[in-house]
Formats: structure tokens, sequence, C-alpha cells
């Protein structure tokens, strides 16, 4: 059944990723995508392997795929807007990006979290420190939250 192999796939993908075996997990994904099977989510999940195998580039068009497919989801907004922000790019268009995914999910960790980065890459650090502290307060001690919280915090404590 072409569901449930999807869905296979899509989930050994997931743990793959969750325990770094990328090159896993980008397998399983690719079968997905060359099957013809083409998914917010599973464009999304090859998006995430990409970034963590450092091929970002890749990883953009990856999730601009996914973009196309669903204009309007928040984890697809979230995703967009952290990776241009990681790379320096087109911060005014990645801050809107992670905005629009706030108000989608205004509870959701990782969503605060990439909305106050792309303030802290803008050097607005008290409007980062806000939307970090707070991801950070929900997230449950996430490692990256806890590290971009303490480099917010190492800017904004100078400034007094």
């Amino acid at each position: 059944d072409f569901i449930q192999l999807y869905q296979c796939r899509l989930l050994l993908a997931v743990i793959y990723s969750n325990t770094e075996r990328y090159s896993l997990a980008e397998y399983e994904i690719k079968q997905l995508l060359e099957g013809g099977y083409e998914s917010v989510q599973a464009y999304s999940v090859y998006s995430y392997i990409l970034f963590q195998l450092g091929r970002t580039d890749q990883s953009l068009d990856t999730i601009r795929a996914a973009m196309e497919l669903d204009p309007e989801n928040a984890n697809v907004l979230n995703s967009l807007g952290y990776i241009e922000a990681e790379q320096g790019q087109r911060l005014d268009e990645a801050l809107e990006y992670c905005k629009r995914a706030v108000r989608k999910a205004p509870e959701q960790a990782a969503y605060l979290d990439s909305l106050g980065w792309v303030y802290y890459k803008l050097g607005k650090y008290r409007e980062a420190h806000q939307y970090i502290k707070r991801a950070y307060s929900i997230s449950d001690d996430h490692p990256i939250i806890k590290d971009h919280l303490r480099r917010v915090v190492e800017q904004v404590e100078p400034e007094g």
C-alpha cells in the first residue's frame, strides 16, 4: 500500500534524523520523492536533513518547494526564515516569514526562537531576547534555544 509505504519511509527518515543518522534519513526521503510522492512533510524533513548535512543551498531549494505546495504552512515559514537567518541572507524576508509562523502558532518554542534569532542577526538584541527567552521558558531546556539565549544575553547585558 503506497500510503503505508509513505508513512513508514517518512517515519524512518524522522527517526534517523532524530538520531543524527542523516545519510540514512536522506535515503528514505529521496526514495519517497523519487517515487513521485511530494508533500509538505517530505520536503520539510528533507530540508532539515540537508541543513544538518551542511548543504544549505539545497535545503533552501527544498523548503521553497514545500512552500509552493503550502505557502501558509507555519513549519515551512519558520524553516525558511530560520535557514535564511542562519545564512545571514534576506533578513527582512526571514523576519516576515518567522513573524507569520509565530502568528499561526504563538506558543511554539521553535517558532519563537527563530523569530528571536532573526532579530539577533539584525542586531536587534532586545527584541531577540524577548522572543528567545519566551521560547526557552517553554522549550524544556532545548540545547539550541539555550545557546541562542546565552548568545543574546551576552549582547543585551552590556547594553544595560
